[in-house]
């Protein structure tokens, strides 16, 4: 806390980073929620109803936060690690897709900045402690509900 203190540029970078960082993974959370919950609804659904299909009865994939990987949406290739870096791999790989040049929805770098500016702004406002860290909780989970 004493460096942050002596150095306050250091903890502003750190948090508008961290904020990036969470973004990221808000962007994770808002595409995989809703299939998470389709896929669940249906299986209680089926359960309910007794219904079995060979393929449920076959299917072992899961599908959560963690897994599987990160992988474009239009020709189903993995993302490779460094190419997660928030909002930077967008400005290098200049909105598109790493294999196919597909364009990368612009949700992505916006829901990565948003969170990156909302953690600094509230870190700017509240500093270090409790306040923060509630605000800017409370304010990233709002982001994710608008985007949702």
């Amino acid at each position: 806390m004493d460096f942050f203190v002596q150095y306050p540029a250091a903890f502003v970078v750190l948090i508008t980073v961290l904020g990036l960082i969470i973004g990221s993974f808000l962007n994770v959370v808002i595409y995989r929620l809703p299939i998470m919950l389709h896929n669940e609804w249906r299986q209680e659904c089926r359960a309910f109803l007794e219904i079995k299909t060979p393929q449920e009865e076959k299917k072992t994939t899961r599908f959560n936060l963690a897994i599987p990987r990160s992988q474009c949406p239009h020709c189903h290739k993995l993302v490779y690690a460094w190419d997660n870096l928030p909002l930077l791999s967008y400005i290098f790989l200049r909105g598109r897709c790493r294999h196919c040049r597909h364009p990368i929805a612009w949700r992505y770098p916006l829901v990565e900045l948003l969170s990156g500016l909302l953690a600094l702004a509230i870190a700017l406002k509240f500093g270090i402690g409790w306040q923060n860290v509630i605000c800017s909780l409370f304010s990233l989970v709002i982001v994710s509900i608008i985007f949702y």
